[in-house]
């Protein structure tokens, strides 16, 4: 008879202090799963797909335990070598974890990934190879950062080793990652506020709860693969907006909270049905922050969600060139969200008492960003634009959506100029901008042949 309860450390459920129950949702520690995990007791089902996580994705979970936020559930298979079900099920051991069949009691069916990860904390390159910065980004705020520690140069063969430069970790605010989720103590120069992140973490690897479903090992092995595929479909990739507001909301994590409440007063927009506006917000405080409101720049120079900076030289470590950044902080995010804000509110009153528009779908998008940008100026400069200067500028903006030079072609490049163009002059960027956009006044043909002499009757 088969003897569920024979493993020597169960799963326990922390809610109850009794031992998990099988096909219901139980809560236990990532401590007691990953023990179970490295004593090969847990294994994975033949089914599983290989490890797939970059590092990136696992710096994500590193920087997760480090703020004690959830990292999801996970769900087992019971499983019994001599069960009718899975009798010709094969079993995969994790990375550098031997066991046999008679040895397992669960097989792991979501949450390999993490999992694998956490296994292998200590000792796996990603580990030895990454070093975790608690950064402080306000007086009352810290954030974890991770960085790839350079390789060790050796000045007597002028070549770099495959080895990590261990002299380059801060001992005030860095740790490696392998050294961070070891139990041994914590470097004395270790700072206050990095100790107290330093511990949060290591608490997280033993004390988080997690909630565990267990399918029974009469389940068919259909149904579990079913279960399997399903789980593995409904992760989905951050889009452009979502990845800005990640990175920014690192910094700043009330910033989700306020664009919701400020869009949620916005008229002219259905908010429910469209996300232009959040969109808009978070474009132009890009522009404030990085001069330039396209994801795909801000990307690439540091609009990171792990580690939000503005980059102002790249690093090449064939030429020993480090990167040059500027560190971005909580206020710069606050300070670019209000001003956005300023500037979103006098948009809007202008949409609505002087281009009588009630439909905001009927704008374009490049030119409310370059609109953004040139009210964000004036409130820079401590100045209200006249309301002549409101004139022109609407000129230039209507023509523009009416003609919509900034629809196809190189619209990235030439928004990003407006700005800049704004940025340089708010005597001079109309003309510039005309001059790069190539819009004209507006003439009757744009409107269709209206004469009746001329029209025709189709036959």
């Amino acid at each position: 008879m088969h003897n569920y309860h024979k493993i020597v450390m169960p799963l326990i459920d922390k809610a109850t202090g009794i031992d998990v129950e099988l096909g219901k949702i139980s809560i236990t520690t990532l401590n007691d799963l990953s023990t179970n995990v490295t004593a090969g007791r847990i294994a994975l089902p033949e089914f599983q797909r290989p490890q797939v996580w970059n590092d990136q994705e696992r710096k994500e979970l590193v920087i997760s335990l480090c703020l004690g936020v959830p990292i999801g559930s996970f769900l087992l298979w019971e499983y019994d070598v001599s069960c009718e079900e899975q009798k010709n099920l094969e079993i995969i051991n994790f990375p550098r974890i031997s066991t046999k069949k008679e040895n397992v009691e669960y097989l792991l069916i979501d949450g390999q990934q993490r999992m694998t990860t956490i296994s292998m904390l200590i000792n796996s390159k990603f580990s030895l190879w990454h070093k975790v910065e608690f950064r402080k980004v306000s007086s009352s705020t810290v954030r974890p950062i991770i960085h790839r520690i350079p390789k060790l140069f050796d000045d007597e063969k002028k070549k770099f080793l495959d080895k990590p430069d261990l002299e380059t970790i801060d001992k005030k605010n860095e740790m490696r990652i392998s050294e961070l989720s070891d139990s041994g103590s914590l470097p004395n120069e270790l700072d206050d506020d990095s100790k107290k992140m330093a511990l949060s973490y290591r608490n997280s690897l033993t004390t988080t709860h997690v909630p565990v479903h267990i399918f029974q090992k009469t389940e068919s092995r259909q149904w579990v693969v079913y279960v399997y595929q399903t789980s593995n479909l409904a992760g989905k990739p951050l889009n452009d907006t979502d990845h800005a507001e990640a990175a920014l909301g690192y910094l700043y994590p009330q910033l989700k909270e306020k664009i919701d409440s400020y869009v949620s007063k916005l008229t002219i927009w259905d908010v429910k049905k469209s996300a232009k506006p959040r969109k808009l917000i978070l474009r132009s405080m890009l522009d404030e922050l990085y001069n330039s409101p396209h994801f795909s720049y801000c990307k690439k120079n540091g609009l990171d969600v792990l580690n939000p900076r503005v980059i102002k030289t790249h690093a090449n470590l064939n030429k020993k060139i480090l990167e040059d950044a500027d560190i971005l902080t909580e206020d710069d995010v606050k300070d670019a969200f209000n001003i956005t804000k300023h500037a979103f509110e006098k948009l809007e009153d202008l949409f609505i008492s002087s281009w009588e528009i009630n439909e905001g779908s009927v704008l374009l998008e490049n030119e409310i960003i370059v609109m953004l940008a040139w009210y964000r100026e004036y409130k820079r400069k401590k100045s209200d634009p006249s309301k002549k200067q409101i004139g022109e500028m609407s000129k230039h903006m209507m023509l523009s959506m009416a003609l919509k030079p900034t629809t196809g072609g190189s619209t990235q490049a030439m928004t990003s100029d407006a700005c800049d163009f704004v940025r340089e002059s708010l005597v001079d960027c109309w003309k510039n901008i005309r001059l790069e956009w190539k819009y004209r006044d507006i003439e009757p043909k744009d409107f269709g042949n209206t004469s009746s002499e001329t029209s025709q009757v189709s036959q």
